[in-house]
C-alpha cells in the first residue's frame, strides 16, 4: 500500500524536529489505508471522584476548552437543589498520549490536529462542537 507523499512528508519532518518514531504512525496509515478505512476509535476510560458535593472527572488526554465548556454547561443543573453537586472536567489522568479536540478544532487546525498524530503515534479523537465524543 502506498502512503500519500503529505504523509511520509509529515512523518519526516517530526522525525527531523522532534527525534520521535514515526514508523508506528505510518504504519497504522499504511493498514488504514489498506483497510479503506477514514477512522481510528481510541478506547479511553473516564475517572471520576467524589468528596462530598465535589465531583472531579479526567481523562487521560488533553482536552481543549471547548470541551470543558461543553461539560460545564451539560453539568450545570447538577448544582442546583439540597444535594448539589460541583464538577470539574480537566485532563492528564493517567497519562497524555494526545489532544481531544472538538469537531470544529479539527477544521481550524494547527499544531494539535495536524502534527500530534505523529508525534504520539496515532490518530487522536474529536469531540462534536455541543461536546459529544466521536471518533
Amino acid at each position: 500500500m502506498v502512503v500519500p507523499a503529505t504523509a511520509v512528508e509529515q512523518a519526516e519532518e517530526v522525525a527531523r524536529i522532534w527525534e520521535a518514531p514515526t514508523e508506528p504512525w505510518l504504519a497504522l496509515v499504511r493498514r488504514k489505508l489498506a483497510a479503506h478505512e477514514q477512522h481510528l476509535t481510541l478506547v479511553k476510560e473516564l475517572h471520576a471522584l467524589r468528596l462530598n458535593g465535589f465531583v472531579r472527572v479526567g481523562i487521560p488526554m488533553e482536552p481543549f476548552a471547548g470541551l470543558s465548556l461543553a461539560f460545564r454547561e451539560r453539568t450545570a443543573s447538577l448544582a442546583d437543589g439540597e444535594h448539589a453537586l460541583y464538577l470539574c472536567f480537566d485532563g492528564y489522568t493517567n497519562g497524555v498520549p494526545g489532544y481531544l479536540a472538538t469537531a470544529d478544532d479539527y477544521q481550524a487546525g494547527g499544531y494539535e490536529i495536524e502534527w500530534m498524530p505523529v508525534v504520539y503515534g496515532y490518530s487522536g479523537s474529536s469531540a462534536t462542537s455541543d461536546g459529544a465524543y466521536q471518533d
